[in-house]
């Protein structure tokens, strides 16, 4: 999930949360004993987010391209299971929100906006992700799990 998460967040430009999430998902698999070059994705989606992990973690970095087989044993990659929207930073900012007990009016407060535009921006949101209310775009972006509640939205 971590890594998923961490190729929609780097689609999107989100570059410090795509990074902070590549590097649970690499360290997760290392300590699980998992890290495999079978991950559904191709390395050049990747590459990005690896080269600045071993900039970041140099080390760490070492020990897990050591515990990779050699690229002539790696799989072909399977496709995303799923096309992630193509969101916005405030409708993804809004996407987190939306799975907490706020109104929208309460959430628009907490962004320091006008309740207007966090409705403007839901309908945008509503409409990309193909539904009608907002009980359906949480499901639906719980079904990416790419989009977690903010920690102050208790």
């Amino acid at each position: 999930m971590f890594l998923r998460r961490a190729l929609a967040q780097e689609a999107l430009g989100l570059t410090h949360a795509a990074d902070a999430d590549f590097s649970r998902a690499a360290h997760l698999a290392a300590e699980l004993g998992a890290v495999t070059p079978s991950l559904g994705v191709s390395l050049g989606a990747v590459g990005a987010l690896h080269a600045r992990l071993r900039a970041a973690e140099p080390e760490f970095a070492r020990t897990l391209a050591a515990s990779l087989p050699p690229d002539s044993s790696r799989p072909a990659p399977r496709p995303l299971a799923f096309d992630p929207p193509c969101l916005t930073k405030r409708e993804t900012l809004l996407a987190g929100w939306l799975g907490t007990e706020r109104t929208l009016t309460e959430i628009a407060s907490a962004l320091h906006v006008s309740p207007h535009t966090i409705k403007s921006q839901s309908r945008s949101l509503y409409r990309k992700l193909g539904v009608g209310t907002r009980t359906e775009a949480v499901a639906a972006l719980d079904r990416t799990g790419l989009f977690p509640a903010p920690a102050d939205a208790a």
